[in-house]
């Protein structure tokens, strides 16, 4: 992400952000110490977030800045929790997803909804699809949770966001008692591909 913003300023694509990373640098410090092993659960929101999640497929809302990092938590929960996961970009999830909630019927109950958010920069209308998405889930009995980065930035948020996720899906590897280092299936795929070649 670093190298990819370095790359984006020298080319002219972005303004000068030295204050953006240097406020995104001093969050991630001192988040860390709070989302880290030794802060106990009653403190620690990415062990408590981890812990609703056990059981259940998390499907991550974000839009405009927050759909990418709403792909990475997905994948950050796929590779290192083992666990079926999706994510939904906003607005457009309001185009289909919402009504595939009825079936299975017995498995909506599994479901949780994580949304993104962010009152600075989330576009008014995609805040508020944030808040009527997130009633709707409630309504059809579909565990939901918002996640409100820290920050004033974008970049700050941004990271902050990819921060807690990363987190989280640690915990819920560990919750699982599953390593999340762990590829065996990517390795397999790899080596049948190769096969083939």
């Amino acid at each position: 992400f670093g190298l990819l913003v370095g790359l984006a300023h020298r080319l002219g694509l972005a303004s000068d952000l030295k204050t953006a990373v240097s406020e995104a640098v001093d969050l991630l410090r001192r988040e860390n110490a709070r989302f880290g092993a030794d802060s106990p659960v009653t403190g620690n929101p990415a062990k408590r977030g981890a812990g609703q999640l056990m059981g259940r497929i998390p499907v991550i809302y974000g839009g405009g800045i927050f759909e990418p990092v709403a792909r990475r938590w997905k994948c950050q929960f796929n590779e290192n929790s083992k666990v079926w996961a999706q994510f939904e970009a906003l607005p457009e999830a309001n185009h289909n997803a919402v009504v595939g909630w009825e079936y299975p019927d017995d498995l909506i109950s599994h479901m949780a909804a994580l949304f993104i958010t962010s009152r600075q920069h989330d576009h008014p209308r995609v805040g508020l699809r944030h808040e009527l998405t997130f009633k709707m889930c409630l309504q059809n009995a579909i565990m939901a949770d918002i996640f409100q980065p820290e920050g004033t930035s974008k970049l700050a948020q941004m990271m902050h966001a990819i921060q807690y996720g990363d987190y989280v899906s640690y915990y819920m590897a560990i919750g699982y008692g599953v390593d999340p280092t762990a590829i065996e299936p990517l390795v397999e795929l790899k080596h049948q591909l190769a096969q083939r070649t």
